[in-house]
C-alpha cells in the first residue's frame, strides 16, 4: 500500500471521526461521473450545511487517482451559521486516461471561524467530512440533449420576438442542439415563420438558457403561437405583439470611466461607458456621447473642447454592455469628461469623471541634432582650401575680426 494512500486514509478517519464535533453535514453522500470520455467535461454539486451556532472554515482537499481531475468552484470559505452552501465540482479527465473505473475521495475540513482554539484571531481544527467520488471512463461518444422548458415574451410592433429555451446537455460531449421554431396566428391556422438555430455550445451535464431572437417582419397587433422543437420535444407558448410605445423601453448608464486618468498632451485616453437594458425590449443602436471640457480653475469657468461618440451597439434584454470611444488632448488642464448614452430618440442622464493632462515634455534631440551639422559644415567651410592653395584658418578669421574691433 502506497505511503500517501495511508496518510489519506488516516486523515478521513480522523477528520470523519470528529465531524459532529463543528456539526457539519454534506449531500450527496457520494458522486459519481458515467459515461465520461478522455479530455471530457462533468459537473455537479454538492450542498455543505451547518445545523450549529459557529461561523465555519471549510477547505477541500482530493485523494486517490483521480485527485488532478477534480476542481471546485470553491476551495476555500466562511459557512455561516445554521446554512447552507453550495459548491459545484468538476471532473476533467486528461486525454492520454485509459477506460475503466476510477475512485478517490473529497475530503472537507471543518474550523471554526475565530474560534476559542485560537484565542479569537485565528482557525481552530474540529473536524471534517469525506465524500467518495467515481469516474466512469468509456471510448463511447455519446451526444444527446433535452428540451427543458420555453419562456417568452411580449413584444412591440416593428420588434423582434425572444424566445428563451432551457436545454440540457445528457451526453458526454460537447453539442450544439438544433432549435426549431415556428410561429403561427392566434388559431393555429396559418404558419407565419420558420426559423432554426444551432450557435450555441452546451458542456455535458449542463443546462444552458438559450435566448433565440426572431424577427416579425409586417406582424399586425395581436395574439400568436410560437412552436419550439427540441429533437423529439415539443412545448408550445404564447405573446402578445403590441402597440409601438407599450412596452417599457429603460436603459441605466451605469459607469463612465478612463483607461487613464493622467495623459500627457498627445496621448489618447480611453473613455469607457457600462449600460444596462433594464427594460421589456432589444435596445438597438445605443450609443455613447461624450463632451470634453477644459476647466479653468481660476476663473471658475469650462470652454468644451470636444465632443465625440462610440460606434453603436444593440443590447438585449437584461444584458450590460461596454461602450468605448477616444480622446486626445491636443492642450494641458483639467478636464470634465461628460457622458450620456443615446438610444431611440431617448438619452441617459449623464455621469461625470475627471481627466487630466500633463505638458508633454520638450524634445531637443531635433534641434540639438541641426545646430551641430551646422556647425560642422561651419568648420568644413571654414578650414577648406581656396583658389589661392591657402587654407582659411578660423584662428586667421577670429584675430581679423579682433583687429576690426
Amino acid at each position: 500500500m502506497k505511503k500517501s494512500t495511508i496518510i489519506y486514509g488516516l486523515l478521513i478517519i480522523l477528520i470523519t471521526g470528529t465531524a459532529s464535533a463543528v456539526n457539519i453535514g454534506v449531500s450527496p453522500a457520494s458522486l459519481t461521473f458515467d459515461n465520461m470520455i478522455p479530455g471530457g467535461y462533468s459537473e455537479t454539486t454538492l450542498f455543505i450545511s451547518t445545523s450549529g451556532d459557529d461561523r465555519l472554515q471549510i477547505g477541500f482537499g482530493i485523494s486517490g487517482p483521480i485527485k488532478d481531475w477534480i476542481s471546485f468552484n470553491e476551495t476555500d470559505f466562511i459557512l455561516e451559521p445554521r446554512s447552507t452552501k453550495t459548491v459545484v465540482v468538476y471532473a476533467r479527465p486528461p486525454l492520454d486516461a485509459a477506460g475503466g473505473n476510477y475512485s478517490g475521495d473529497i475530503y472537507m475540513r471543518a474550523s471554526r471561524y475565530g474560534g476559542v482554539e485560537s484565542g479569537g484571531t485565528g482557525l481552530g481544527v474540529s473536524g471534517g467530512i469525506s465524500v467518495g467520488v467515481t469516474i466512469t471512463l468509456t471510448g463511447i461518444r455519446i451526444e444527446n440533449y433535452k428540451l427543458v422548458g420555453v419562456s417568452v415574451k411580449d413584444t412591440e410592433i416593428g420588434f423582434p420576438v425572444r424566445f428563451t429555451v432551457d436545454i440540457s446537455n445528457i451526453g458526454n460531449i460537447r453539442t450544439k442542439p438544433g432549435i426549431h421554431i415556428e410561429i403561427y396566428d392566434k388559431n393555429e391556422k396559418n404558419m407565419l415563420i420558420s426559423s432554426d438555430y444551432a450557435d450555441t455550445e452546451i458542456l455535458p451535464t449542463k443546462t444552458e438558457s438559450v435566448n433565440v431572437e426572431v424577427p416579425l417582419t409586417d406582424f399586425k397587433v395581436g395574439n400568436y403561437i410560437g412552436k419550439i422543437q427540441v429533437k423529439e420535444d415539443k412545448q408550445k407558448v404564447i405573446f402578445n405583439v403590441l402597440e409601438r410605445g407599450t412596452l417599457a423601453l429603460k436603459g441605466i448608464l451605469k459607469q463612465i470611466r478612463l483607461n487613464k486618468i493622467w495623459v500627457e498632451t498627445g496621448e489618447t485616453s480611453k473613455v469607457e461607458a457600462v449600460f444596462e437594458n433594464k427594460g421589456d425590449l432589444l435596445i438597438e443602436g445605443a450609443k455613447l456621447k461624450v463632451e470634453a471640457y477644459l476647466i479653468d480653475e481660476k476663473y471658475g469657468t469650462e470652454k468644451l473642447m470636444k465632443t465625440f461618440e462610440s460606434d453603436s451597439l444593440n443590447v438585449p434584454i437584461g444584458q450590460e454592455i461596454t461602450l468605448s470611444s477616444y480622446f486626445t488632448p491636443q492642450q494641458e488642464g483639467r478636464y470634465r469628461m461628460t457622458g450620456y448614452i443615446t438610444y431611440s430618440g431617448k438619452n441617459t442622464p449623464p455621469k461625470d469623471t475627471i481627466l487630466n493632462v500633463l505638458a508633454k515634455p520638450t524634445n531637443y534631440l531635433p534641434y540639438i541634432i541641426i545646430i551641430a551639422i551646422i556647425l560642422a559644415a561651419l568648420i568644413v567651410y571654414l578650414t577648406r582650401k581656396g583658389e589661392d592653395g591657402r587654407t582659411r584658418r578660423f584662428k586667421k578669421i577670429w584675430s581679423d575680426y579682433l583687429s576690426l574691433k
